[in-house]
């Protein structure tokens, strides 16, 4: 989740015919992201809304269960259909699989081969990809930590690591991580919710022109006739 803070003119500025719903359609159709669902809020009232809430809309629902997959596609399922309910501008459910991740996995019999540990070569692949420290830069009042680490083309894809990011053995030589260790892409969910011992997704509502009791009685009959 990121937020994008949008000044808006006094309206006495704004264009002939122009409404809060209409400039909403606009920016909706100018601001595509892919994998991004636009949520069209105000700054306080997104707050008010997580504290009042413990989410961050007026109206959410939680879809409870033990595998991920079933549980997307229902929330998805869920999404479309209170996105038709009167007095709903957006509706978005949380996507809880799906996430890529970078998985190193050792090669424990080479290392043995090589000399070294598994603990060694996680010290590589921290300074390598994640940067060390090295010193503090002092200028003024200020000070800046300065990290080194690999350029960014020796570290973008997983071929380059494995190829590229070296590992230091006895004797000064110096072998390609992909000798010791095994580097690929692995889709994971971007982050599990639990509740009462149960996978959870929620499908963020938020709405105007309408109150939260009638919305949610609406929302109710909606998905039971479904």
């Amino acid at each position: 989740m990121f937020e994008t803070v949008i000044n808006l003119k006094p309206e006495d500025q704004w264009r002939p015919g122009m409404t809060v719903d209409k400039l909403i359609a606009e920016m909706d159709q100018a601001v595509q992201i892919p994998g991004v669902s636009n949520a069209w809020t105000m700054p306080i009232k997104a707050r008010i809304d997580m504290l009042a809430t413990g989410i961050r809309t007026p109206i959410g629902i939680k879809v409870f269960g033990k595998n991920l997959s079933e549980i997307e596609t229902l929330a998805k399922a869920i999404e479309a259909v209170v996105k038709k309910v009167p007095g709903t501008t957006s509706a978005y459910a949380e996507r809880v699989t799906g996430g890529y991740y970078l998985d190193i996995e050792p090669d424990r019999l080479a290392l043995a081969r090589y000399g070294l540990s598994v603990g060694e070569l996680q010290d590589v692949i921290g300074i390598a990809l994640g940067g060390e420290m090295v010193t503090t830069t002092v200028e003024g009042l200020e000070r800046f930590g300065v990290i080194v680490r690999y350029p960014r083309e020796l570290r973008q894809d997983p071929q380059a690591i494995a190829s590229q990011v070296l590992v230091p053995i006895m004797g000064g030589a110096m072998i390609p991580l992909g000798q010791v260790a095994r580097v690929s892409l692995m889709q994971a969910p971007p982050a599990i919710r639990t509740e009462n011992a149960l996978l959870t997704a929620y499908i963020f509502v938020d709405i105007r022109d309408r109150d939260i009791a009638a919305m949610s009685a609406m929302r109710r009959r909606r998905c039971a006739s479904r």
